[in-house]
């Protein structure tokens, strides 16, 4: 590889009750076709925990001078863990991967070319495979072409349209810029921090599958109440940027808003709790014919053993292996 492109990059592993995935993180670094890293590891667990313990064994394990093991002295918040990160790292670019994800081989040294490539680029994404690490759930493409005058209300409308947080690839010097991220945010700190970039950056687009982020059976939302306050929040710091949108597109954001918010309850959450947010979404407008369907269903049975719950359970057991088959065979990737 030219000098050119043989600039440092360094990698941000923030890890939180990770420690029984993260070898493999961290494997996915070290065997990459691209040497010149750094691997910055960011421990949040309680200094006392078992997850702590379990971590620290693992990070034993490495005697490579390239690994940076930081520990915090409590537990802080992920946007917190990424800042600590970033204030040691040395690189040229910055990337971040959660404990739960892997790179596949050639992403940092694709992800390098292409911003070397790119000089008016500070930002670079790619394809991202979803999985529960037997399946395929799902593919989400790396965009192409987008305005880079509307890529921030595309984001807002489409929260995951980069697949997963550890699809930031940046040069460091715009992060830098912008402060790293804002730690009064416990939730929400790569939209945030994604919206606040692009105010001012610009981003290239991989058009190949380089990450693969394992998705866990359990749902880890917060409770509804808590994510209401932190989206709340969230629509008060951006009000300027939300002003941008005209009355009918701010009308559909809030209402995919609270579509999201309903659905993120459905099946774990107390009756009340689900009635307060079928109203809120009724402020913007009616409940569908699935919306209303699963409500009650969600409100038969047991708490955690409702029949919502059920129903979407044996639905995904089904559909699941004839799904990835599917995937694999379109998008031909594997996540071996």
């Amino acid at each position: 590889m030219s000098n050119s492109t043989n600039k440092k990059v360094s990698i941000i592993i923030t890890t939180y009750k990770g420690s029984s995935c993260i070898r493999r993180a961290i494997d996915s670094l070290l065997n990459q076709t691209y040497s010149n890293i750094e691997v910055i590891i960011v421990d949040d667990n309680p200094p006392s925990s078992i997850e702590r313990n379990n971590t620290q064994k693992i990070m034993d394990e490495y005697q490579d001078e390239r690994i940076k093991y930081i520990k915090h002295k409590k537990n802080l918040n992920g946007a917190a863990a990424r800042n600590s990160g970033l204030k040691v790292a040395t690189g040229y670019f910055v990337g971040f991967l959660d404990d739960d994800d892997y790179y596949l081989p050639t992403k940092i040294e694709m992800c390098v070319k292409a911003l070397i490539k790119s000089p008016n680029h500070d930002a670079v994404f790619c394809g991202v495979v979803i999985t529960d690490n037997i399946h395929i759930l799902k593919v989400v493409e790396s965009e192409s072409n987008i305005d880079d005058s509307s890529i921030q209300k595309k984001l807002l409308f489409n929260v995951n349209m980069f697949g997963t947080g550890s699809n930031l690839f940046l040069r460091k010097s715009s992060v830098d810029k912008i402060g790293g991220f804002d730690v009064s945010y416990y939730r929400l700190q790569d939209l945030e921090f994604l919206v606040r970039f692009f105010e001012n950056n610009r981003a290239c687009y991989i058009n190949e599958f380089l990450i693969v982020k394992a998705r866990s059976s359990t749902n880890n939302l917060p409770q509804y109440n808590k994510l209401l306050s932190i989206k709340q929040k969230f629509y008060k710091d951006f009000t300027i940027t939300l002003s941008k949108f005209n009355k009918d597109e701010l009308n559909n954001f809030y209402t995919n808003e609270y579509a999201r918010l309903l659905q993120s309850c459905l099946g774990k959450e107390s009756l009340d709790t689900i009635l307060k947010a079928k109203q809120d979404l009724e402020k913007y407008r009616k409940l569908t014919i699935k919306e209303k369907i699963f409500i009650l269903l969600s409100i038969i049975g047991k708490p955690q053993y409702n029949l919502y719950t059920l129903l979407r359970y044996l639905l995904s057991s089904v559909g699941k292996p004839m799904k990835s088959f599917i995937l694999k065979s379109k998008y031909k990737v594997n996540i071996n």
